[in-house]
């Protein structure tokens, strides 16, 4: 019987796996596949899934950490179980279970039509060309050792295929490119009389084409809170001597549910750990991973004391070791969590490159991540591979571990944000983003921008729009990626990482006729793309005094509709993303005084006339962003010293007046926090750029920049103090004197220089 740890002092205290109950809901069947009213439905018996199950593909849903692979485990404990019972019973009793009632049969027979099990942890398929092939090195027979393993499974899938169950855990962990045997399998065109129960996340199941193929859809409920406490007592009553607990009370509802975790000792040790503390159970994702990689710290410190700081071992205290510890070994695994997710499809390392990924004392930190649980070994690739692989503990975990790094990485998260420029890149970072918005809402919502901004202008996605790329192969739509976005934010809501109520995205071809009725729903984000809006007060923002996000793209409205707009804007005080782009303001004012919350702003071609302006930019000094395009800068703005915040700043094609423009140029200087500066199509007139204060500068762009020379020889004198600069494009503009030094500028990566005038001569370091 298959046993598993429940105390992380000691692996000799074991309960049987059956124990750890997880609730499965039957979503339909193939019966209520067409049916308009689908109800959900506790599962009583396994017969209600596997009854008459040949040909049946099922899928499993549910979030990470619902029990999706503990219930596929118990499924295989239970089918070894009744297999053994079934040898010391008579045939004709195994005959009589067809003529048996369907409500009275167990779920040990209703296993028992299955002849051959196979649990497969489908991520593993990647590098295999058949399914023979994996199973041969899965299956053991002592009766006819002479046959050929091959043989004998192919005899089987042959004549008995209905007698046959495949398990197919992890598919939401697969990479994106599919085995064209796996799709086979779940399409029925390889082997369509086999049973198959395909366990993944909600989201893959569109990915993978699956919405048409499966008979039979279940869903995870998790763990119940009264089974959860049963086994917290268990743990405190087992291990006395390391803990103390007083006044517990078990006292939970049978309908409360809490999230569960496929490795079920660091999910009871997670529940101890906070029961014990606050006499309180999560509900939340984000608070689950927090809390398992403490517990994960203080077992590995609770267990080796400070072997492995080997530098600090004069540090006695509990707690300035587990700060160095973070410091140390939880930074460098937050950092090759983030990497390895990137450019590693099948989520196993070589351990020679996460330990040069780790950096100094790399023996140390892996050698910690493996005893405290959050990397472990597994099998090489193949006999041919004798390099030693790692996994993290749990896809998830590397997610959590990767935003932890872009959160408190500047640099890597400006890097993720501009890596936001495909189909496939969304997808691959969905979840990254999910994760990053729960740790910090304000870099949350920044990535959310730059998923619009893509969605709206990226030529890539353009192609999406036409249904085809030059290649002819098909992509997806642009209404696909609204709706992945959609899904995305609601997946949040659901979990409580980000209180976003609602999100209305309207794509092409949608007419707004009741978008009063609209308002009253709308809580936190409206994000309008490519819509004509034929109410007057369509966009009367007055009752929404609790918006946050607000973009407004190739949006078409009436001159009464853009007046409601200007004149109740001023009430969202809570803003703190507004992108305007591609619409006309006509001749209103747009007054963002009163938005001092305001981080990201982004306006762009507003067909703005000369009567029209927008004003009290310069008093939005919480600014963090502020991209501003073809667009009259008189009226806009003229001073950001105030803004102490901005990180990045566009000015793009946008005309200015000689005394804006010297303004302008005078406070750019003060801004001493700016990373990205990109000026293009401009005229600056007799302004002074001075660049020697913006020493954390990551990127500069200059083109088609007309300057003054007294303005030239400041600028270009002064290059040189931006030392942090990686990416430098210059174009169409002249050098005062034809030289352009970069010898101290020792991290530039991308130099690009496109028809510079009186340039003789660039230096440049080695």
């Amino acid at each position: 019987m298959l046993r598993m740890p429940i105390s992380i002092f000691s692996t000799e205290e074991q309960v049987p796996l059956e124990e750890f109950c997880v609730d499965i809901i039957l979503k339909h069947d193939r019966e209520e596949v067409c049916c308009a009213n689908k109800t959900k439905a506790q599962i009583s018996s396994y017969n209600q899934i596997f009854a008459n199950s040949e040909n049946k593909r099922i899928i499993l849903t549910g979030h990470a950490g619902s029990g999706k692979s503990t219930f596929c485990r118990k499924l295989i404990s239970i089918w070894c179980r009744a297999e053994q019972r079934s040898k010391c019973e008579s045939p004709d009793k195994t005959k009589n279970l067809l003529q048996k009632n369907p409500d009275a049969i167990s779920d040990e027979e209703a296993l028992l039509q299955f002849s051959l099990v196979f649990c497969v942890y489908a991520p593993d398929l990647a590098t295999k060309e058949t399914l023979i092939d994996y199973l041969c090195n899965q299956y053991r027979n002592s009766e006819n050792d002479n046959l050929n393993k091959s043989d004998k499974l192919h005899k089987i899938f042959e004549e008995q295929p209905h007698k046959i169950l495949i398990i197919l855990d992890g598919m939401d962990e697969m990479c994106d490119t599919v085995p064209p045997f796996l799709s086979d399998l779940m399409g029925r065109k390889l082997y369509p009389r086999i049973t198959v129960l395909m366990a993944m996340r909600q989201f893959r199941i569109s990915e993978l084409g699956l919405k048409t193929v499966h008979d039979v859809l279940l869903e995870t409920g998790g763990m119940s809170k009264t089974n959860a406490l049963k086994f917290i007592k268990r743990i405190i009553d087992l291990n006395k001597h390391h803990m103390s607990m007083e006044n517990l009370c078990l006292s939970p509802t049978d309908e409360e549910k809490i999230l569960t975790f496929r490795n079920v000792p660091l999910l009871l040790l997670f529940l101890t750990h906070i029961w014990c503390h606050d006499q309180r159970l999560p509900t939340r994702r984000r608070d689950l991973y927090k809390e398992i990689i403490d517990c994960l710290i203080k077992k590995c410190l609770i267990r080796t004391g400070n072997a492995y700081i080997p530098d600090i071992r004069e540090h006695d205290n509990m707690t300035m070791r587990k700060y160095i510890f973070c410091k140390l070994y939880l930074d460098s695994a937050c950092m090759a969590a983030y990497h390895f997710l990137l450019v590693d499809k099948t989520g196993r390392i070589p351990e020679e490159r996460l330990m040069s990924e780790l950096g100094d004392n790399s023996k140390f930190k892996l050698r910690a991540l493996l005893d405290c649980g959050i990397l472990s070994k597994t099998d090489a690739f193949s006999p041919l591979q004798k390099c030693v692989s790692i996994k993290f503990l749990h896809f998830s975990i590397q997610e959590y571990l990767a935003s932890m790094y872009l959160v408190n990485n500047e640099d890597a998260f400006q890097t993720f944000l501009a890596s936001f420029n495909s189909l496939n890149t969304i997808h691959k970072y969905k979840h990254l983003f999910t994760f990053i918005c729960g740790l910090d809402e304000q870099k949350g919502h920044l990535a959310f921008v730059r998923i619009c901004e893509v969605c709206d202008k990226d030529p890539i996605v353009k192609q999406f729009r036409q249904g085809m790329d030059d290649d002819g192969e098909i992509k997806y739509s642009l209404e696909s990626l609204n709706l992945m976005y959609k899904e995305c934010l609601k997946e949040m809501d659901s979990q409580g990482i980000v209180e976003i109520a609602d999100i209305v995205s309207l794509e092409d071809e949608w007419y707004v006729t009741e978008m009063s009725r609209l308002r009253s729903s709308i809580s936190k984000s409206l994000y309008l793309c490519c819509v004509e809006l034929n109410l007057d007060d369509a966009l009367d923002m007055s009752s929404m005094i609790n918006l946050t996000f607000l973009s407004l793209c190739g949006v078409t409205m009436s001159e009464t509709c853009s007046r409601s707009l200007c004149n109740s804007i001023s009430c969202c005080t809570n803003m703190r993303t507004l992108k305007l782009e591609g619409m006309t303001l006509h001749s209103h004012i747009l007054d963002l005084k009163s938005l001092a919350n305001l981080i990201s702003l982004t306006l762009v071609d507003l067909g703005t006339s000369e009567k029209c302006s927008c004003r009290g930019i310069s008093d939005c000094t919480n600014l963090e962003t502020l991209k501003l395009k073809m667009i009259p800068l008189d009226d806009y703005v003229n001073d950001v010293s105030r803004m102490k915040n901005l990180t990045c700043l566009t000015l793009d094609n946008v005309t200015m007046s000689l005394n804006c423009s010297k303004s302008l140029c005078n406070s750019i200087s003060d801004c001493t926090n700016l990373r990205t500066l990109d000026l293009e199509g401009i005229q600056l007139h007799d302004g002074i750029l001075n660049l020697s204060r913006l020493t954390k500068l990551t990127s500069l762009t200059l083109n088609k920049v007309e300057i003054s020379d007294e303005c030239n020889k400041e600028m270009f004198g002064n290059i040189s103090s931006c030392t942090q600069l990686e990416r430098l494009h210059l174009a169409f503009i002249s050098v005062q004197n034809g030289v352009l030094d970069l010898r101290r500028v020792k991290d530039l990566r991308h130099l690009k220089v496109c028809d510079i005038e009186n340039a003789d001569q660039i230096y440049k370091s080695d």
